[in-house]
């Protein structure tokens, strides 16, 4: 076994005549973080990073593999389709060549109207008589041209907008 507590002999600080010189905590903080600084690049200077390529390099790299697989898959699907067994061709008589020949005369022809997106909706109830001014104006409207149109969008724009202001100044007035 070991040696009994009895015979180790240890030093007494207290009544040491050697003058030591102790060290300030920082130094002996800084002495381990080196230590561990140290140990650690050690242990970590295996061997450095791959290289990388630049992401043009990376980038064809990835597109050779896609293109060397779509051959290999384009080679497969052409052993397969040799495979099948010959199948009848379509047999055409003589009456649906001539048909097919000929098809050239429709295309001459003018395409159909395109169909209404919303069909326009006609009430069964006739319109009341307080609103039947609203209705010859609507139509009224309709029937200008697009630039007397937007004239008078513009000028409805803005006197909303002026009969908003009005109300906004007779507030403030009545108000302040």
């Amino acid at each position: 076994m070991g040696q009994p507590a009895s015979d180790i002999d240890l030093p007494d600080p207290l009544e040491s005549s050697e003058d030591h010189r102790v060290g300030n905590s920082e130094d002996l903080l800084s002495q381990l973080a080196g230590d561990a600084v140290n140990r650690m690049m050690a242990e970590n200077a295996v061997d450095p990073p791959p290289s990388r390529l630049n992401p043009v390099q990376e980038l064809t790299s990835q597109l050779d593999t896609f293109f060397e697989e779509l051959r290999q898959r384009q080679a497969e699907t052409a052993a397969a389709v040799d495979a099948i067994p010959d199948a009848n061709p379509i047999e055409i008589n003589d009456a649906e060549r001539a048909a097919l020949d000929a098809g050239g005369e429709w295309e001459a022809s003018e395409p159909p109207p395109p169909r209404e997106l919303f069909p326009s909706y006609e009430s069964k109830r006739p319109t009341p008589w307080l609103l039947r001014p609203l209705a010859g104006g609507g139509r009224l409207v309709e029937t200008l041209s697009p630039a007397a149109r937007a004239v008078i969008s513009v000028t409805s724009i803005l006197s909303f907008l002026a009969a908003c202001a009005a109300l906004g100044y007779v507030l403030i007035l009545r108000h302040g």
